[in-house]
Order: structure tokens, then sequence, then C-alpha cells
């Protein structure tokens, strides 16, 4: 639907089963992804009149208030755009969310893709692929995409090569992919279902699940839904990566414009993460981190 200031709804276009939406930079074009549909919506809301549509045609030609672009897609649930909003890179679920993959890739027997559609293309068109993983949730710094998820298959998510070891027997991916050469490569991170993610002014990623293994050893090892890792090269490497000690799931996350600190929401807690450490800030004797009333779901930075 469509909304003026007063909160009527002026126009309204029929997408069965619409639960996630991406928008360009500009704000051109909207991104329209629903469950377990191989499907991908376009939405020009300059051309949103105020007569309500019935249907949602093919993208053609012409352009239209809202069509379904005409290319093969594996569940995707998300899109990240380039600064210039003629590219979108498309986040296929695939595997993890019970689509079909596309065969072997990397390491892994199968894997699901991200693609590369030109919206500038009439009709918008894939232009490559790149196989991956897993692919849930993204985020493009520079001329890097980073990417992550869990593989389906047991085997493809195991934690070999994780430092140090883990008593979690699955990790997600966490996949580098450039934006000229269209390569990629991947490390281990913690598992379960990923939608946030985040990086801070000094290079740190803080990429979060819900629905991951957590691990309480008493003594020993604590780790949840968390993953920190420093890709202030552009990359990344294994030994690069940490899972900080919290449990629960993430459900929020805020990097502060000119501080080296993320906020995140995990477990129902709100911790505020010191990035030049990759641990929880110190505060000073006489200072008190924030307290947060029941349950800390969601953070957001007001910039005034």
């Amino acid at each position: 639907m469509r909304f003026n200031i007063s909160g009527t709804a002026t126009a309204t276009i029929p997408i069965p089963g619409a639960r996630y939406i991406v928008s360009s930079p500009d704000g051109s074009k909207i991104l329209v992804f629903a469950n377990n549909s191989n499907s991908v919506v376009l939405i020009t809301p300059s051309l949103i009149g105020t007569a309500s549509s019935n249907s949602v045609p093919v993208c053609g030609r012409a352009q239209t208030a809202a069509c379904t672009i005409p290319s093969a897609f594996d569940l995707p649930v998300g899109a990240v755009f380039d600064p210039s909003s003629s590219t979108a890179y498309i986040l296929n679920c695939g595997p993890q969310c019970g689509g079909t993959g596309v065969g072997a890739c990397l390491t892994f027997t199968l894997c699901t893709s991200v693609g590369v559609l030109d919206v500038t293309q009439s009709p918008p068109a894939l232009v490559n692929t790149v196989a991956v993983p897993a692919a849930t949730t993204g985020l493009l710094q520079g001329n890097s995409l980073f990417v992550a998820g869990t593989p389906a298959l047991a085997g493809d998510n195991n934690c070999s090569g994780v430092t140090p070891a883990t008593a979690a027997t699955i990790c997600g991916r966490l996949t580098v992919i450039s934006t000229q050469s269209l390569s990629a490569a991947s490390v281990a991170i913690t598992d379960g279902y990923h939608t946030r993610m985040a990086i801070s002014p000094n290079g740190q990623l803080f990429v979060g699940s819900r629905n991951c293994t957590n691990i309480d050893i008493s003594g020993g090892e604590v780790r949840g839904c968390l993953t920190i890792a420093d890709v202030s090269s552009g990359s990344v490497a294994p030994s690069a990566v940490i899972a900080p000690p919290d449990n629960g799931d993430v459900t929020g996350m805020e990097p502060i414009t000119n501080r080296n600190v993320v906020y995140v929401c995990e477990g129902g807690k709100l911790r505020i993460y010191d990035t030049t450490t990759d641990k929880l800030e110190a505060f000073a004797n006489d200072v008190s981190p924030p307290v947060v009333i029941g349950q800390a779901v969601d953070v957001k930075m007001a910039d005034f």
C-alpha cells in the first residue's frame, strides 16, 4: 500500500505473501520479496497512481508501477543495492529456505547464489550470478559485498577451521564477494538465520542471527548468535573472526558515528562493544552502562 501523510491508503498493489522490501538509495526503485516464492517484484514509486491495481504483470519494455522481474531466482529474501541504484545484488536463500541451490561451489556440496541484477534495463535482467554457501543478509562496503547465511546440508555447515575451536557442530558462513571480479571467499561464523549486519567506522563487521546454536559451558566456551570479523582490509581471514561470549538471538544492531562502538541487542540485553578490542566497552568506576528495563529488542541512533 501507499499512504499519504495523514495515514490514508492512496493505492494498493497486490503482492501475495509480501514480507521483505528493499529500497534503492535514491528511492526510485523498491524490490519486494514474498515468503516461499521464486519471484521478485519491482515497484517504481513515481509511477504509482491513485487507482488500486488488481494484478502485477511481468516486467516488459514499458515501465509500470509494479511488475514481476522475468528472471530465475531461488527463494530470494533480500537485496543490496549499489550506491548508484543501478545494480541490485539479490540474496537467494536457496537450500537454507528449502530451495534447490545451484550445485557445487567452493568446498561445499550444494550452494545458492547472489544474483547481479541490472535494474536500468527494461525489463531488469540478471547479468551475472555468484555462487555462495548461503545468503540471507548482506552489506556492501566499497567494492566488497559481505554475505552471511548457514548452509543447509550436514557436512557443509560444519565448524572445521574455526579458530579457536568451538563446541558447536554447526556453523554459518560469511562470504566476501569482490564486486569488480565477482570472486568469492568464505569463512566460518556462528550459525542460525542471519538477519543483521553492520560495520563500524574502523572496519569491524558485526553479523547477527536468530535460532543459532548457543554454547554455554561452565568455566569454558560461551557463544551465541553474534559474530565479529575484522574486514578493514576488504577481506576476512578465519583468524580475524570471533564469537563474543553471550547467548541469545541478535535482534538489534547499530554502529555509532564518530565512535568505535557498536550497540547490540542479544538475548534481550543491550550490549556496547568497543570495536578497538571487540569486547564489551569498559566503563570508569563512576560510570555505569545503560540499563534497559524489560527486554531489549532493537536499537537505533537518532541523528539530531
